[in-house]
């Protein structure tokens, strides 16, 4: 049974495992430009551990198995530069940095415990990310516009889309 719980420090060997995955099958499919250079790992998510926003998706019938992790946080600076309109104007969560191990369902498992729990959430993905932007159209999210993050070397723009539960 999947289950969520904060992430912890004795947690990042297994969370550069899947970081490491995911960048490997993204590139596989032809998303060679969204996580580059070794972005993220288990350091980029020290913040997000101390703020508790750092998270992963377990399989507890494996002893625990990591098989997923995220972050989720309630702002992100550069949505504020939308090319285009968000659904709501008001508190929401978004979730960045997932990377799920293949097998196991987690990735729609925890965008459904993030939508069970929260009424308003945003996302952002390169536009070649196909699984995340599978997902998010399977669970009714909606396609809102474009932001431009700041990346060595460019492509930083990402498609964004909001979950706002009726």
């Amino acid at each position: 049974m999947l289950k969520i719980r904060l992430a912890k420090e004795s947690d990042f060997a297994r969370i550069d495992e899947l970081f490491d995955e995911a960048r490997t099958y993204m590139a596989s499919y032809g998303n060679t430009t969204q996580w580059t250079n070794g972005f993220p790992n288990s350091s980029t998510l020290v913040d997000a551990l101390a703020k508790n926003e750092a998270f992963v998706c377990i399989e507890d019938s494996q002893n625990d198995l990591v098989v997923g992790v995220f972050v989720l946080s309630n702002y992100e600076p550069v949505y504020h530069q939308l090319d285009g309109q968000w659904q709501a104007d008001r508190d929401y969560v978004v979730i960045h940095r997932l990377a799920t191990a293949s097998g196991f369902g987690a990735g729609q498992f925890i965008f459904n415990e993030v939508m069970k729990n929260h009424d308003y959430i945003r996302v952002d993905t390169h536009k070649n990310n196909k699984p995340m932007l599978h997902i998010m159209d399977k669970l009714g999210f909606k396609y809102i516009g474009v932001v431009q993050y700041e990346r060595p070397g460019g492509d930083g723009e990402r498609v964004c889309y909001d979950y706002l539960k009726a």
